[in-house]
């Protein structure tokens, strides 16, 4: 009878083993579909010189399509002390006449444009990127504003740069990434993925946006349908 109960207990632990392995791999596969999804790269300017300032995912209510799938989801933000450097290339400025689009254009994928057109690629985008126009006259490809989020609602709210600095070169490497003005201020920023949740809702800020704006026709095919806009 003893040897019966030792080689049952035997039996019984060896049986256990898979299953403490399958609960240790279920555990892993769960801590791994809660880690947040990460956003399209926007271009963030430290304008106060503190470092930038991140409304936490947890703590945030604000909802935004930061994955350009044109919905919106709830998303780490940046604190109104800091704004959002905003890149658009003249000829996409020229081409897209949605509102929706001209947003995230200028939004994302700021750095790739500034490498693109760092034509003498020395990591500085200056007048010696300039392209030449008419009548011996050159101009800079890409323009600079900057946007911020005073009320954390996702509602950007553009100031033209020149407000702050006249720009005289942006610099970029892995180290820092710098705006440099022509009376010698220099401004930091960095390219920045959110932490995000895919709620995938209706972009109420976009049609606030549009109802500011003169796309009658944009705000009437996105927000016709929507209550309270």
């Amino acid at each position: 009878m003893k040897k019966l109960f030792k080689n049952t207990v035997l039996c019984l632990t060896v049986l256990c083993l898979p299953l403490t392995a399958c609960q240790a791999e279920d555990e892993q596969v769960s801590a791994v579909s809660q880690e947040p999804l990460k956003s399209l790269p926007f271009l963030v300017v430290d304008l106060d010189g503190d470092g930038i300032e991140l409304i936490p995912l947890e703590e945030s209510n604000v909802y935004f399509d930061v994955d350009g799938d044109g919905l919106a989801e709830r998303t780490q933000w940046v604190h109104p002390d800091d704004g959002f450097l905003v890149v658009l290339e003249r000829e996409e400025d020229i081409r897209e006449k949605s509102v929706e689009k001209r947003i995230m254009l200028g939004l994302t994928n700021g750095l790739e444009k500034i490498i693109r057109h760092d034509l003498q690629q020395d990591g500085i985008f200056n007048d010696k990127d300039a392209l030449e126009g008419t009548k011996d006259s050159f101009y800079w490809p890409i323009t600079f504003s900057i946007s911020r989020d005073k009320s954390k609602t996702g509602q950007l709210k553009s100031s033209y740069i020149r407000k702050l600095c006249r720009v005289d070169s942006i610099q970029f490497s892995k180290k820092s990434k710098n705006i440099l003005c022509k009376n010698g201020r220099v401004i930091r920023f960095y390219e920045i993925n959110f932490d995000y949740e895919d709620s995938n809702v209706h972009w109420s800020g976009l049609c606030k946006m549009l109802k500011r704006s003169k796309s009658t026709e944009e705000y009437k095919t996105r927000c016709k349908n929507i209550k309270g806009e």
